[in-house]
């Protein structure tokens, strides 16, 4: 049975409340992600509010238009505009053009419009839009499901006391084993069904992620020529070494020895340009060290947090779903979905999972599968946070057990809360 559509409102407002802005609107996120359908509900939503406003959809994925270059582009749309007429132009997957900037400056000078685009390309799109798009742009970044919107996705309930789904025929599973398909399978919408199995989910990367990740990276040729990148299978390597090392503290240098010490040629700059590259199409998140005693950002040992938890299934297989990192990148992306940067931080000789940054907000996390037994242990794992001489919020996020509230001022929330509640 099709699945019923979800409209992911948080997006579609982010969305909307940039049309009055003169600048063009980029969705940027990992593919399959959702932005497709994103854009089709803000199709959806300007035809229902201002039925005068002529829409125009382009998919340059699979349209039937097989708009291919710049020239075609253009030809296309000026055809289809009106400039006595206001417009709302929606392009899907506008990076598959080479040179769509100096199109979209043109048509935003010509005509009366709002343009909202998708790419699956995040820092080139930034490297290249500061440059080149005269008017401005707007980043929208699209992750892909949260739990809670997994949980919607899915079709499953909380129970009143949030241990339990509820699924549509109320029969009743542990929310904790719910989310530890979460962690296995990831977020992506095609994937929110508790009972894939992962023959079925390893099929659906292999046939739909895979080559359309492929189709990125060739077609995407001067990206590639950009960031140095020559070699695809040993970009999928890195890739494999970056998922594995989830929120460890790496640098391009340490990539490159690991990897030569297993067979494969690759030198510090090379790592360096394609770790780049990966982050580029949105497959991996790099969170910076912040040190907290002087309030600067480190240039040293980032993190990679990968895009889709999934992705990190099928690149390193389905057991590593039970490693810490894998736990931590959820974190992670829960953070990202709340709206903060996300940091890495440094105290000293401590080390912080994460210091999320909004706005005057700040919050210090560490996650764990499991606390340590016995209370000095554990007054141990949370001395890093207890030497932290502010008044944020400093909290333990477990993914396994039960603890006291409160250990030493530090609050510990079970995988469960933090998920469901904390946002």
């Amino acid at each position: 049975m099709e699945k019923p559509h979800i409209v992911r409102q948080k997006y579609l407002e982010a969305a909307i409340s940039q049309r009055n802005k003169d600048m063009v609107k980029i969705i940027t996120g990992h593919m399959q992600c959702g932005k497709s359908t994103l854009l089709k509900d803000i199709g959806e939503h300007f035809r229902e509010q201002s039925p005068n406003l002529e829409i125009i959809c382009i998919d340059l994925d699979q349209g039937p238009d097989q708009i291919v270059t710049s020239a075609e582009l253009s030809e296309h749309l000026h055809s289809r505009l009106d400039p006595n007429v206001p417009s709302c132009i929606l392009i899907d997957e506008i990076q598959l053009v080479p040179g769509w900037q100096n199109v979209i400056n043109t048509i935003h000078a010509d005509y009366d419009c709002n343009i909202f685009a998708t790419s699956s390309h995040a820092l080139s799109v930034s490297d290249t839009l500061s440059t080149f798009l005269s008017g401005g742009y707007v980043e929208i970044k699209m992750l892909p499901l949260t739990f809670s919107e997994y949980l919607q996705f899915a079709g499953i309930e909380l129970s009143e006391d949030g241990t339990m789904g509820i699924f549509e025929d109320r029969r009743p599973k542990a929310i904790n084993q719910i989310l530890e398909k979460y962690i296995k399978f990831g977020g992506l919408p095609a994937m929110s069904d508790v009972n894939i199995t992962e023959q079925e989910h390893f099929d659906y990367f292999s046939s739909i992620v895979q080559p359309n990740l492929q189709r990125n990276i060739y077609e995407g040729t001067h990206e590639m020529l950009a960031h140095k990148i020559s070699d695809p299978p040993l970009l999928k390597q890195v890739a494999r070494y970056l998922a594995k090392a989830g929120g460890n503290a790496i640098t391009s240098s340490s990539v490159a020895a690991e990897l030569s010490e297993s067979g494969m040629a690759i030198s510090d700059k090379t790592a360096k340009a394609y770790i780049r590259f990966l982050c580029s199409l949105c497959l991996f998140y790099p969170s910076s060290r912040y040190d907290i005693h002087t309030n600067t950002i480190l240039k040293s040992k980032k993190r990679y947090y990968i895009g889709d938890l999934g992705m990190r299934s099928f690149l390193c297989g389905y057991g590593e779903s039970d490693d810490e990192s894998a736990f931590k990148t959820a974190v992670c992306y829960q953070l990202l979905s709340e709206g903060y940067n996300v940091f890495s931080g440094k105290l000293y000789g401590n080390e912080i999972d994460f210091l999320a940054l909004k706005g005057g907000q700040r919050l210090y996390v560490q996650a764990c599968n499991e606390m340590l037994p016995g209370l000095e242990a554990r007054m141990r794992q949370v001395a890093p946070l207890r030497a932290i001489r502010d008044n944020y919020e400093k909290i333990i996020v477990t993914r396994r057990g039960f603890y006291p509230s409160n250990i030493g001022g530090i609050k510990i929330l079970t995988a469960q809360e933090f998920f469901l509640k904390h946002g």
